[in-house]
């Protein structure tokens, strides 16, 4: 438990009065639907990953953080702080800082609840770390069936709600003000990760902002999600191939191991927690209840870790590929041949950071690459310089691609600005999401008429899944969710971890000439050259053989 130590950190209790009151917590999470349940509750991790939440706020010197909660001072229900600086304290209840009904929460500090207030000193400028404690973090008691009881967890008073044994908080807030009392434009507060609790048959109708490293902004809609406990973050690889540090993304959604320790991730696949710092080329982004403020600085140095964490930067154009072509296992440039007719796409990243790969391959040359048939489309990541991404020759179906005389047409893109969705055991999500690019690289990129369009830069919706390994759908070829996408019923996500990405792409570039499947028809004819007839015995015999291939050009 952190202690409040009076000479380092100063809390006054001010009454102030603005006119507008701009607050920032739970009161921006219910959305039109049901309201989620903040979880703080020990043991029972989902994936490894905590069930304990862990806010954040950017707030500068002489400003206060208005702090408040509906589970403060019920049984060990408190608010509990860090400074940039290190310095810690507490919000029990003697300080201000309950929230005791719907009305309090919807009106905020100011005309709502008395708010616990931290002035944030000299040398305390930067990321504060906040967390809500529940009443009992080690309860088990079994969560209320929401059909009977969502009009009181909706419609909350500290009457009926909040009890002494739960593990969650009902109502949270944290609010900025500068040093007069007045309101700063929110975007302050954001999280690494959202641990919630619905309850059974209750919906999610919310919306969250997404702050990537490279700057890159994405506001994510949920209708009628249905997924009773959950945790919702959002990184740049989703489920990774491998435990090691650096191991590429799978771009899939797996099947949980519904274990005692809690739902994990199948053997071999990994997923960086969020509750971790970023490491290697692991990242996880920041999620924001409103959109990030426009006077976030860079970086701001938080005092769990006493070093410097991104905030918000200017983004770059993604990184156009370079001499894209098609060379066979033989060796010849825009063709494959001979049995199983395998070969590699090639072609540079100039940037001197890493991105997304997506080469898509016409195989049923209609002109175009779509979801869900025998057209091919390879992902992955890659590395600054040149790269080589094998192809075993088989279409989207897996099945071999069959030689003839004509050529497929393939194109690529590189991508930044890579956000995956994990959404872990969400047992459905009836209404999809929408998920829209806030903002665009300085050059907009516009996609080569004369390719495939397997990418279309200028729609900010367009979304990305593959549920095919589990057993459902994909749209690795990109889905507008404009007006909702990737939804799923009959309990589909159940002990899965579902995974839903977006990105920034370059234009689409094609390969060069395209690529050819010849198999060689070979004719092979054999003579024998002139000989004494009859042969002599022991006598030297010469064979010429001949082979033909009639395709060959």
């Amino acid at each position: 438990m952190f202690r409040f130590c009076a000479p380092l950190l100063t809390l006054t209790f001010l009454l102030l009065t603005p006119a507008v009151a701009l607050a920032e917590g739970s009161r921006e999470l219910k959305g039109t639907g049901d309201r989620p349940l903040l979880l703080y509750r020990s043991g029972a991790p989902l994936a490894g990953i905590p069930r304990q939440n862990k806010m954040f706020v950017y707030a500068n010197a002489g400003e206060i953080i208005n702090l408040g909660s509906s589970a403060v001072g019920v049984n060990q229900g408190r608010i509990e702080y860090i400074a940039p600086d290190g310095t810690t304290g507490t919000c029990d209840g003697s300080n201000g800082g309950l929230i005791r009904n719907v009305t309090e929460e919807n009106a905020g500090p100011f005309g709502g609840y008395t708010p616990c207030q931290v002035i944030v000193g000299s040398g305390q400028a930067g990321i504060w770390q906040v967390q809500f404690v529940s009443p009992n973090p080690d309860s088990t008691t079994s969560f209320p069936n929401v059909n009977s009881l969502r009009t009181a967890i909706n419609n909350w008073s500290i009457n009926n709600q909040q009890a002494s044994n739960e593990f969650f908080v009902t109502a949270w807030d944290i609010t900025v003000t500068d040093s007069q009392g007045s309101p700063v434009p929110t975007g302050r507060v954001f999280m690494n990760y959202l641990p919630g609790r619905l309850g059974q048959d209750a919906e999610f109708n919310s919306r969250l902002y997404v702050l990537t490293e490279d700057g890159f902004q994405y506001r994510i809609a949920f209708t009628n999600l249905d997924p009773d406990g959950f945790t919702l973050f959002a990184n740049n690889k989703g489920f990774r191939n491998g435990t090691a540090l650096n191991s590429p993304p799978i771009f899939q959604s797996v099947n949980l191991s519904g274990d005692a320790s809690g739902n994990n991730v199948p053997t071999g696949v990994s997923i960086h927690s969020p509750d971790s710092r970023d490491d290697g080329d692991n990242v996880t982004h920041r999620l924001f209840v409103n959109p990030p403020s426009p006077d976030l600085p860079s970086f701001g140095n938080i005092g769990v870790s006493n070093i410097e964490n991104w905030l918000r930067t200017e983004p770059e154009a993604p990184p156009e590929p370079q001499n894209f072509r098609f060379v066979g296992q033989e060796g010849t440039v825009g063709q494959a041949g001979s049995s199983p007719l395998t070969g590699s796409f090639m072609f540079t990243n100039p940037s001197s950071k890493t991105a997304t790969y997506t080469i898509g391959l016409d195989l049923n040359r209609d002109g175009q690459i779509t979801n869900n048939s025998s057209d091919r489309i390879l992902l992955g990541i890659a590395q600054p310089g040149e790269n080589v991404i094998p192809w075993d020759g088989l279409d989207g179906q897996g099945n071999p691609v069959p030689p003839g005389d004509f050529t497929f047409r393939s194109s690529m893109t590189l991508a930044i600005g890579e956000v995956h969705f994990p959404l872990l055991d969400p047992e459905n999500n009836n209404g999809g999401f929408t998920i829209q690019r806030l903002n665009n690289p300085p050059a907009s990129s516009t996609p080569d008429p004369t390719a495939p369009d397997i990418r279309l830069p200028a729609d900010p919706f367009l979304i990305y899944y593959n549920n095919a390994p589990s057993g459902g759908q994909s749209a690795i070829a990109g889905i507008d969710s404009a007006n909702g996408a990737h939804s799923w019923t009959s309990n589909f996500g159940n002990e899965k971890g579902i995974d839903t990405w977006v990105n920034v792409p370059s234009p689409s570039i094609p390969a060069v000439g395209g690529f050819t499947i010849k198999e060689a028809d070979l004719q092979i004819t054999k003579r024998l050259e002139a000989s004494t007839d009859p042969i002599a015995a022991e006598s030297a015999l010469t064979y010429i053989i001949e082979v033909l291939n009639p395709d060959a050009s």
